[in-house]
């Protein structure tokens, strides 16, 4: 008897020990992906600008509709057809995949916001230096053109509770790398392209 007791304890501290575990393998894993997501999106954002004579997405809506419309062509994404806009969508954004679930408006499926109000003239030689200045970043209030700015969108944002990485974000910058950064400050998420 004693030993069946002793089996229980064990396996209940196992899975007390196990099921946090799993947890944040899961979330690191989501991370992960949503990485790869950026990067599909700053690959992306480079065959435009480099198919457009240098000039960047842009902001404001133009004849080839929102910034996310822009990429299509180069995403293999085709218009307001359901389940193929993952790469718009953060696997940690809950309400964005439950849109996609339902295949309800592109609008909602968005998890990421793009940074600096590109008007459609705006040229990547404007940017000094593009590796270190902040193209997209994984946003609790993303937005499909100019009215959601960063100064918007930072009033939404409370310390790590506005980041879906844990006390982190990801950052996709201009020429196409993405990187984690842990407690950023404002500046290093917005400001870096200024």
């Amino acid at each position: 008897m004693i030993e069946l007791l002793a089996v229980v304890v064990i396996i209940g501290i196992l899975a007390a020990i196990l099921i946090p575990v799993s947890g944040m393998i899961r979330h690191k894993a989501n991370q992960s992906i949503c990485a790869s997501n950026m990067r599909q999106l700053g690959t992306a954002s480079k065959l435009y600008t480099n198919e457009h004579g240098g000039k960047l997405i842009s902001t404001p809506y133009i004849q080839s509709g929102y910034w996310f419309q822009q990429l299509y062509h180069y995403l293999d994404v085709k218009q307001r057809a359901s389940g193929t806009s993952k790469v718009f969508t953060c696997p940690e954004d809950e309400e964005a995949i439950k849109e996609l679930a339902s295949g309800n408006s592109e609008w909602a499926r968005l998890s990421y916001l793009l940074l600096k109000e590109n008007q459609e003239w705006s040229r990547i030689n404007e940017i000094d230096d593009p590796a270190r200045s902040p193209a997209f970043i994984d946003a609790d209030q993303p937005a499909t053109n100019d009215y959601k700015s960063e100064a918007r969108f930072i009033s939404k944002v409370k310390g790590a509770d506005g980041w879906r990485h844990g006390a982190g974000v990801n950052v996709c910058y201009w020429d196409g790398s993405v990187r984690y950064i842990e407690n950023p400050t404002y500046a290093e998420v917005f400001y870096l392209n200024e």
